[in-house]
């Protein structure tokens, strides 16, 4: 079955991580992260930190299960109850997140994933495509961004699957606070 929209990314290595603070204990052992329909802007947010996150938006159940038992190791994540249960009688890693604001939904599932809200460049991958970043030099972004950006700005990264542009403007130092109230989130402490 094909997933229109779903560009699959090339698996290196499992993530598992032993040390992160989760509930309960409970770390999924995982090689990839699908998100339902309902979650895109948490895919988005799990690929900005480094998670190779498929999103499936649109497809009948039945095919994002046959998509899972094409995977291998996968932790599907949903707001749909029913196919959350669905799912997990039959032995796969599924996550119910709850309806909530970004950061909340993100607090809920990086223990799960063993995963810190921490913004790193070299582990970012494209919000939109998945796709790792490259580091590239000013002139190769010419006439890809605005004037502006290039005279103000000299950190430039460039998407290997979609080609999209990115640099550490306003929209950086405005998710690094983002990821540093979810922090806050998971360790307990209160945000206002």
């Amino acid at each position: 079955m094909a997933f229109p929209g779903l560009r699959p990314v090339a698996a290196t290595a499992k993530f598992f991580r032993t040390d992160a603070a989760t509930p309960g204990g409970c770390t999924l052992e995982y090689r990839e992260v699908v998100a339902d329909g309902m979650l895109g802007k948490l895919a988005k947010w799990l690929r900005i930190l480094g998670v190779r996150a498929l999103y499936v938006r649109g497809a009948p159940d039945s095919d994002v299960e046959e998509l899972l038992s094409r995977l291998e190791d996968p932790v599907f994540l949903t707001r749909d109850r029913a196919l959350y249960a669905r799912l997990a009688s039959k032995g796969f890693k599924a996550v119910l997140v709850p309806e909530a604001p970004a950061e909340a939904q993100l607090a809920f599932v990086l223990p799960r994933l063993g995963v810190e809200p921490v913004l790193d460049m070299s582990r970012t991958l494209c919000p939109l495509c998945g796709s790792s970043l490259k580091r590239v030099d000013v002139r190769e972004v010419e006439g890809l961004v605005p004037e502006g950006v290039l005279s103000a700005y000299d950190e430039f990264y460039r998407c290997t699957g979609c080609g999209q542009v990115y640099w550490r403007g306003t929209h950086f130092y405005e998710m690094k606070r983002k990821l540093e109230k979810v922090w806050w989130l998971i360790h307990g402490k209160v945000v206002c």
